[in-house]
């Protein structure tokens, strides 16, 4: 069953000339992967709508969480990625119907 995960870009991107190309697409897909099998493993109903508030969040802990580990071997993979989903809270999130607070937090 293929499922399609809808991402827009935020109105700030797309302002500055960014487009869902093939550039976006190459580091998009790594983060899209992640929220793909966080929704199949958690065995969440209906397609994979991943509401602005998670994505947002796991790029914060992104940021956040990959400073603490910079090194020229890290990697922005669908690993790293799916590390980042689960601190957004997102299948939690999903589950109780509800928006839940992210768990940014440094190890």
């Amino acid at each position: 069953m293929s499922r399609e995960l809808r991402l827009e870009l935020p109105a700030i991107l797309r302002s500055k000339g960014v487009r869902s190309g093939a550039t976006s697409r190459r580091i998009r897909r790594p983060v899209v992967d992640a929220f793909e099998d966080a929704h199949i493993k958690a065995n969440l109903e209906g397609p994979v709508e991943v509401p602005m508030k998670y994505f947002t969040a796991s790029v914060a802990a992104a940021l956040l969480l990959g400073s603490s580990r910079d090194s020229e071997t890290l990697k922005f993979d669908t690993l790293f990625w799916s590390e980042m989903v689960e601190q957004s809270r997102y299948v939690l999130g999903q589950k109780a119907g509800s928006p839940v607070l992210s768990a940014i937090t440094p190890r």
